[in-house]
C-alpha cells in the first residue's frame, strides 16, 4: 500500500509535465486563416437584367402572306420601221453616160485639163462637176445650149470625199436662169465623173438675179 501511495505523486507529476509540453506546443504554433476564394461580380442595368431573364418566345412569328401578282401578259411587238430607201424624187434624172472625161481629152481643152491639176481637191471636184453638168443639161435640152452653171447660186454646196452636193444651183438657158439641184461624184483621179444626177427646177425671177450674182450675158462655149 505504501508503494502505491508513493507512486501516485510521481504519476501526477508525469501527467503534468506532459500537459505542459502540449500547451507550449499549441501556444507557440501560429494558426493560419482559411483562404476564401474570390468571386467576380458584373454589375448590369435593370434593362439588361429584364432582357436576360425574359422567357424566350418559342412561338414562331407569322410570315406575312405574299399577295399573288397578276400574270404579266406579253405586250404585242410593234413592227420595226423599215429603213428608208434612198429613192430619188420623181423629177430627178440619173445620168447613164458621163461626158466630162471625153471633153477634157480633146486637145482643144488641154489648157483646161492642165488648170484642173493646179486646183485644190474641193475646187477641182466643183469644176469637174460643172463641166459634166453643162453637158448633161445640153442632153436634157436637145437643140438648145445651156451656157452657164453655178452650183452654189442659191445655196451652199458641200463636198465629202469625192461627192459634190448642190441643193440650190442655177443654170442659164436662152438668157434666163433656172433652178437646179445636183449630185456629182468624181473618180479618184479627179479627171472623170462616176455618178451624176440632177433635178431641173422653175425659172428664177429676174429681180432675184442681182442678189445671187446671176447675169444674162451670153457665154460662148465650143
Amino acid at each position: 500500500m505504501w508503494s502505491t501511495v508513493r507512486a501516485l505523486p510521481a504519476s501526477l507529476l508525469l501527467h503534468g509535465l506532459t500537459l505542459a509540453a502540449m500547451w507550449a506546443m499549441f501556444a507557440t504554433r501560429q494558426l493560419e486563416a482559411p483562404t476564401v476564394p474570390s468571386i467576380a461580380i458584373d454589375i448590369i442595368s435593370e434593362a439588361d437584367y429584364l432582357r436576360a431573364t425574359r422567357p424566350v418566345d418559342t412561338v414562331p412569328q407569322a410570315v406575312p402572306a405574299v399577295e399573288p401578282q397578276p400574270e404579266a401578259r406579253p405586250q404585242p411587238l410593234e413592227p420595226k420601221p423599215e429603213p428608208a430607201s434612198e429613192v430619188p424624187e420623181p423629177n430627178t434624172i440619173q445620168a447613164t453616160q458621163f461626158l466630162a472625161n471625153d471633153i477634157l481629152k480633146d486637145p482643144k481643152n488641154q489648157q483646161v485639163r492642165d488648170t484642173l491639176t493646179l486646183l485644190d481637191r474641193s475646187e477641182r471636184i466643183t469644176q469637174l462637176c460643172n463641166i459634166e453638168g453643162l453637158e448633161q443639161l445640153r442632153l436634157f435640152h436637145p437643140g438648145e445650149r445651156p451656157d452657164s452653171l453655178d452650183p452654189s447660186a442659191l445655196a451652199e454646196t458641200t463636198v465629202r470625199e469625192y461627192t459634190l452636193e448642190a441643193p440650190g444651183g442655177a443654170y442659164r438657158l436662152n438668157r434666163k436662169w433656172y433652178e437646179i439641184r445636183l449630185t456629182c461624184t468624181v473618180a479618184p483621179d479627179y479627171l472623170s465623173v462616176s455618178a451624176f444626177s440632177f433635178a431641173p427646177g422653175p425659172a428664177i425671177p429676174k429681180e432675184r438675179w442681182e442678189s445671187h450674182n446671176l447675169i444674162d450675158d451670153d457665154v460662148e462655149l465650143d
